[in-house]
């Protein structure tokens, strides 16, 4: 690294001279040389971003001679590659250095639940614990005034170059699909099937757009005023549901003679139903529509929700469960939209989830992934419609059996423990009626991602203390297990402590 940065810019510069060369064949080296480079250097690329972004328009498109204004699609005429396989090149490319820009701005689109440390007193030194919440201390971003001064806040010309950019590239994208796209009625009942380059430009498309609503939103959180996000929600959704969504869902014919070089690219397709890409067209139409029209838009919005909920059903694979809740999590987000503002359209797919988590023959981290989901529906205030479910309350009924289990994890716990401080009355209605079982369990209980200090288990023996109006069976059972040292290393010390702090009869 510290070999390449003095002739960084030198390299940079035959880059783009390389990538808008008059020789396709040179255009074509300027991939690879772009591939080393974000193999080696990552962070330098991506801080030319503005340097190089604009060549990939020209990659695959040209001003155009008259007097219309924008770009459009330049055509391999007598080039041994044909245009949509040079299309799929340039994009898989433009796919992997958005996404190294992503990783250099630390951008994430979807954010697992965070694992708050537990804070232990160590008796061998000095402890330093702070009176406030990080979270409450952080730097906060003010659009009016602020944000000029502030190193972190995103100059608003940088913002506007990249919605020229956007503005280029997403019709761009649209009329690259409308070319390969086979034309589908206004009655279809069935999957489109596409050709196998086809769906390679599919998915790379896709993923090129996902990133791109990453670094939109991204830059909406850096400078509000700026207004990104919406303006491109509401300049391309429409464009979006015409050339994706309504000959949505896709199918392929997987090819069974031998795969070239380019496999090792990962320029294949394996899955013949389009599963992965079928869902991200699912995800960026939630992003683009959070307030979409629930009466005139519900054929679209039924397609959607159709799909993914026959995804959930028939689906073994972890990869495509973890998709299925990347969209979950965004459906049910903090703020309400209009997919969850009523019960009534997300009632069957709810159901599916909840029934879901019953079933045994899910994996286990999978089965977790869902109970922090449904934690989150359940500490939402704003989304108390879909706590007066029937299924939501068998779950609810359900809920402490996850501490019966054999393993949990660090994430478990710290849900659970939210659960227990900020909803207590509906964690001690639940709870209470298992407690002995709970308690019978308790001492082995195997935490599979603890840290090497064991934080996680004081926070899981510190339930105990949320736990209101004992019976005596359960009381006689935890003061036998700590008389016997049923729990190992200082933990049964903790519990006696905790419970010794709370005061009056409960």
């Amino acid at each position: 690294m510290e070999r390449i940065d003095p002739f960084f810019d030198i390299m940079c510069t035959y880059l783009r001279s390389a990538m808008t060369h008059i020789d396709a064949r040179i255009q074509e080296d300027s991939l690879l040389f772009l591939d080393t480079l974000l193999a080696c250097t990552p962070a330098k690329v991506a801080e030319d971003f503005h340097k190089i972004i604009p060549n990939f328009l020209d990659m695959i498109s040209k001003l155009r001679v008259d007097s219309k204004p924008g770009r459009t699609l330049t055509v391999n005429l007598g080039s041994q590659i044909t245009s949509v396989k040079w299309r799929v090149k340039v994009l898989h490319r433009l796919k992997d250095y958005l996404n190294e820009f992503v990783k250099y701005n630390n951008i994430q689109e979807f954010r697992e639940p965070v694992v708050e440390a537990t804070k232990i007193f160590d008796h061998s030194k000095i402890n330093h614990i702070s009176l406030f919440n990080p979270i409450y201390i952080q730097n906060c971003q003010l659009s009016c005034f602020s944000s000029k001064n502030s190193q972190d806040a995103v100059p608003l010309d940088e913002v506007d170059k990249f919605k020229e950019y956007t503005d280029t590239l997403m019709p761009l994208l649209f009329e690259t699909w409308l070319e390969v796209c086979p034309s589908v009625s206004s009655e279809k009942s069935t999957e489109t099937v596409i050709s196998e380059d086809a769906a390679l430009l599919l998915k790379h498309t896709l993923e090129v757009i996902s990133l791109i609503w990453s670094i939109v939103k991204h830059f909406n959180m850096k400078n509000p005023s700026s207004n990104i996000q919406n303006a491109f929600s509401q300049k391309f959704r429409q464009p979006y549901l015409q050339h994706f969504v309504n000959a949505f869902p896709y199918v392929t014919n997987i090819r069974t003679k031998q795969r070239s070089a380019n496999a090792q690219l990962g320029e294949t397709i394996t899955d013949p139903k389009l599963v992965t890409q079928n869902l991200e067209i699912c995800q960026v139409f939630i992003l683009l529509n959070p307030n979409i029209n629930v009466k005139n838009q519900n054929k679209e919005m039924m397609s959607v929700l159709n799909y993914i909920e026959k995804t959930f059903n028939k689906n073994t694979q972890a990869e495509i469960n973890d998709v299925i809740i990347k969209i979950l999590h965004t459906i049910f987000s903090n703020e309400v939209n209009n997919w969850t503002r009523t019960l009534s359209v997300m009632d069957d797919l709810f159901r599916k989830i909840i029934w879901a988590y019953f079933n045994k023959d899910m994996s286990s981290s999978f089965r977790q992934k869902i109970f922090s989901l449904l934690c989150k529906i359940a500490l939402n205030d704003k989304l108390v419609h879909f706590q007066e479910s029937d299924a939501y309350h068998m779950w609810l009924e359900k809920l402490p059996d996850i501490l019966l289990e054999e393993t949990v994890t660090v994430q478990t716990i710290d849900i659970i423990h939210k659960f227990a401080v900020r909803n207590n009355r509906t964690f001690n209605k639940v709870v209470r009626p298992k407690l002995l079982q709970i308690l019978r369990n308790l001492p082995k209980l195997v935490i599979s991602d603890v840290d090497i200090n064991g934080s996680g288990y004081y926070k899981l023996f510190s339930l105990l203390y949320y736990t209101k109006k004992w019976d005596d069976a359960s009381l006689d059972l935890l003061r036998d297990q700590l008389v016997q040292n049923a729990y190992a290393r200082d933990y049964g010390n903790f519990i006696f402590e905790t419970l010794q702090i709370r005061t009056g009869d409960d």
